[in-house]
């Protein structure tokens, strides 16, 4: 259940960030990649760590949310860096497209942190919320403590069983 409640969240994310990347920026196969990813996360990392309390759940439900944020914004750089490379000229040498890829990470996640389209007043200041890191460490609480509370029932059954 961690796995799919995971999957929900990656693809939800990805959906928040789209609007986020520069207009013309091809996103066909984004969101179900990006579940795909949170699915693999959930399953390897959050199934793994529930059953060991509710505070303990939140705390792996961010760690997941983050991990699979981590490892889409990896698989994309690399996807990108390989589109890229196929134009003759792009990069010098292996070296540089390695770099290419990780400067793409970063510009990516630079984005994510840098969204402003969620703001408050408070006193003299306005304040940005950024919307996708936002919903991972809330969303990645609710899938953890979900994982928590699947585990329990899980373990319920099989005693009454």
């Amino acid at each position: 259940m961690s796995a799919l409640a995971f999957a929900v969240l990656a693809f939800f994310a990805s959906e928040v960030f789209k609007p986020l990347l520069p207009e013309g920026t091809q996103t066909g196969m984004l969101s179900i990649v990006d579940g795909i990813i949170g699915f693999i996360c959930g399953w390897l990392i959050m199934g793994r760590l529930a059953g060991r309390g509710v505070v303990a759940a939140a705390g792996g439900g961010v760690r997941t949310a983050l991990a699979t944020a981590f490892w889409c914004l990896v698989f994309w750089s690399i996807w990108d860096m390989l589109r890229e490379s196929t134009r003759p000229g792009t990069f010098a040498g292996p070296m540089e497209a390695i770099n290419g890829a990780f400067a793409q990470m970063f510009d990516n996640a630079l984005i994510i942190v840098s969204d402003s389209r969620l703001a408050f007043t408070l006193g003299e200041g306005t304040y940005f919320l950024p919307q996708v890191p936002l919903l991972l460490i809330v969303g990645g609480m609710l899938c953890g403590w979900f994982a928590e509370w699947t585990e329990e029932r899980s373990a319920d059954a099989g005693k009454i069983a």
